[in-house]
């Protein structure tokens, strides 16, 4: 009897939910379930019912960014840091323009991060990692390598850093030390598309041709929906004369979505290349009846039938 009062004097005691903590722990659940429209509309009102939470505007700014609606996810990350400023919110924001490959916004912002002091160990490995690659789209080798070395005193088993080691070396012309740095990130995950990528462009540069296609195909076998490593495939089995891996992984890609002009294209042309001419002829109609006006596909299938005839 003791213990049912007791526990019935804990519940009693229980601090009651308030609406708005109701509101939030619901719009979490829904954002955890990937329902980012209910969850943006609570969240909306939650940060109209107080202004003063940063959380609840960066939760809204981060359903906009998730459902791709760009402007207002824009929007919402730049209120956050004008609002909100802080370390971590200067970084949230330029990982969004980061992300959308708006690199002149994205710099704006992690520098005035740098000028924060922050403890968050994540953001700050991303700002060091990404004004790296920002400086080495820009040729600034000696600043991407000191912020690299940053970002490597804050998380030293990354294979995504390793990765981007090896393409400023590969850039600068350090061969070994790019190759020792791809390595690396295999070391770390085995099954790391961008390091085989590196690898394959690397030993492309240094003409060890069955090691660059050996890497190629293991990038491919790690990340068969990506478009670029098909289209580098593509191009490499027309130049090389080296078709069958080309046309199974097209078609694999192609056949699991409805259309895409540039792969279908190549995939039209390394057809006809390997003398498969009536499926090249084929798939190139298949493109002009997406794109009737599309020059390429109307030259292969002209080129066909002067040849047919």
């Amino acid at each position: 009897m003791q213990i049912e009062n007791y526990q019935r004097q804990e519940v009693v005691n229980a601090p009651e939910e308030s609406l708005e903590e109701n509101f939030f722990r619901n719009a979490e659940l829904l954002y955890a379930n990937s329902d980012f429209s209910l969850a943006r509309a609570i969240y909306a009102r939650l940060h109209n019912m107080n202004f003063d939470k940063p959380e609840y505007l960066q939760r809204l700014a981060e359903c906009f960014e998730k459902s791709n609606e760009i402007d207002n996810a824009a929007i919402s990350f730049e209120k956050l840091a004008e609002f909100h400023p802080s370390f971590e919110n200067y970084v949230r924001t330029a990982n969004f323009y980061y992300e959308q490959k708006n690199i002149a916004k994205a710099k704006a912002y992690y520098t005035k991060a740098l000028c924060e002091q922050g403890e968050d160990f994540i953001s700050s490995f991303q700002l060091f990692k990404n004004l790296g690659n920002i400086s080495l789209t820009e040729g600034d080798f000696e600043q991407a390598e000191e912020y690299y070395h940053r970002a490597q005193r804050i998380h030293s088993e990354s294979d995504l850093l390793c990765v981007n080691y090896g393409s400023l070396y590969f850039q600068m012309g350090k061969y070994t030390e790019a190759i020792k740095s791809f390595y690396e990130a295999l070391q770390i995950n085995p099954k790391s598309s961008k390091a085989r990528m590196g690898l394959a462009l690397l030993y492309k540069a240094q003409d060890e041709t069955e090691m660059a296609w050996a890497n190629l195909k293991a990038a491919i076998d790690y990340d068969e929906n990506n478009a670029s490593y098909l289209k580098m495939l593509a191009h490499w089995s027309m130049s090389d004369f080296r078709y069958d891996d080309a046309l199974e992984k097209l078609e694999k890609f192609l056949s699991q979505r409805e259309y895409n002009q540039e792969l279908n294209l190549l995939f039209a042309c390394v057809l006809f290349q390997a003398g498969y001419r009536e499926y090249a002829y084929w798939e190139a109609q298949k493109i002009l009846n997406f794109d009737p006006d599309c020059e390429d596909a109307s030259k292969l299938v002209k080129l066909v039938e002067e040849q047919n005839a």
